[in-house]
């Protein structure tokens, strides 16, 4: 039994979930794509292009799924975290990381981390896989997405 104040919380969650796991996926595949592009020393089987052809098919479905999860009204989210949550966005949007104790992001290498919550670091995130793309692609027409292909 659910009390009737929860019902409308409880609504679409299923989609918002399901995003939010498609999100995390995405996000270790482009570490794992990032990686194999800067080394590109042949022992992940893929040429250079094909990395940076399917890391960014990758990168894009990442913010794809990332606007569904925070806005909704896309990829059958109805209504997303960000008008659903206000936990959601004070973690996201505020200063600071609220599941650290001192509640302190930064880091020596980086000592503004934290200062747009996790918002902003993902942006980061996003933006250094692009650096990376930009960097060690290679030139752009020979980029193939191999997994956004359909194969028989």
């Amino acid at each position: 039994v659910v009390p009737w104040r929860f019902v409308g919380q409880m609504v679409y969650l299923g989609p918002i979930a399901n995003q939010a796991e498609y999100r995390r996926c995405l996000v270790k595949s482009c570490a794992h794509l990032t990686r194999e592009l800067v080394l590109n020393d042949g022992f992940s089987r893929m040429t250079q292009g094909e990395i940076a052809g399917t890391l960014n098919g990758i990168l894009a479905q990442l913010r794809e799924r990332d606007e569904a999860v925070r806005r909704g009204n896309l990829l059958r989210v109805r209504e997303g975290a960000d008008q659903r949550s206000l936990e959601h966005n004070a973690v996201m949007y505020n200063q600071g990381c609220p599941w650290k104790k001192d509640g302190n992001c930064s880091t020596p290498d980086y000592p503004t981390a934290g200062t747009g919550g996790v918002y902003a670091l993902s942006l980061q995130y996003m933006q250094s896989v692009e650096t990376v793309l930009e960097t060690y692609g290679g030139p752009e027409e020979e980029w193939i997405d191999t997994f956004g292909v359909p194969r028989d």
